[in-house]
């Protein structure tokens, strides 16, 4: 084989070897530069350890909007709000500040249950200690200034107290998880417990025998 084209075979081949992986660097760099999807996993404080949740985020023109899955919760409503640091390392949560305080979004005081600070709502579970809910949050993205990446989501003990804003006294922290990137696909069907999967299956089974 001729000397100079061996020889550029060679240059060819590690050009190709170094520049897949700086290809993949760049798709993630520009993931995380302008990421689609977040996610909470949402785990109990000492007290109440049984508790857990996922919170999904995605951007929409009106802003992020979310769905909540938990499990583990004692039966009734519980608030749930957005809270400044990402940080679930006390054992009762209190390392997760207060609640995160968008200005000009609908989530800041007036009085009302909708108004109270950082609120994304109320869980109420069932007599098996799982709930669902879903929201929009209008003034909140995945990036900039009001970014809720690295934020955290607290479950409380109680309900939202309308009549007590900007905090809502909501009870004790009953589970705190921080808000990160996600992967997009992730967020596109919810992770189900695998007792709510032998039970969409067993109610399937007996709606296919009628």
């Amino acid at each position: 084989m001729n000397k100079h084209l061996l020889t550029g075979l060679i240059a060819l081949a590690g050009t190709t070897a170094v520049s897949v992986p700086a290809l993949a660097a760049q798709t993630t760099n520009k993931n995380e530069d302008k990421p689609q999807a977040a996610i909470a996993v949402v785990h109990g404080t000492k007290a109440t350890p049984d508790a857990h949740a996922v919170v999904r985020f995605t951007p929409t023109k009106q802003g992020l909007a979310y769905t909540t899955e938990a499990h583990g919760l004692a039966p009734g409503k519980h608030g749930y709000h957005l809270h400044i640091y990402g940080d679930c390392s006390a054992a009762d949560a209190t390392s997760a500040g207060t609640h995160y305080n968008l200005k000009g979004s609908s989530l800041n005081p007036p009085a009302d249950i909708d108004r109270i600070t950082g609120n994304l709502g109320e869980l109420v579970a069932d007599a098996n200690g799982d709930a669902r809910d879903k929201g929009l949050i209008d003034n909140a993205k995945l990036k900039g200034k009001k970014s809720i990446i690295g934020r955290a989501v607290i479950i409380h003990e109680k309900p939202n107290d309308a009549s007590q804003p900007p905090i809502g006294a909501a009870g004790s922290r009953q589970a705190c998880g921080v808000i990160g990137i996600a992967d997009p696909a992730s967020i596109s069907q919810p992770a189900m417990t695998d007792e709510s999967n032998a039970a969409d299956a067993e109610k399937a089974k007996g709606e296919s025998a009628q």
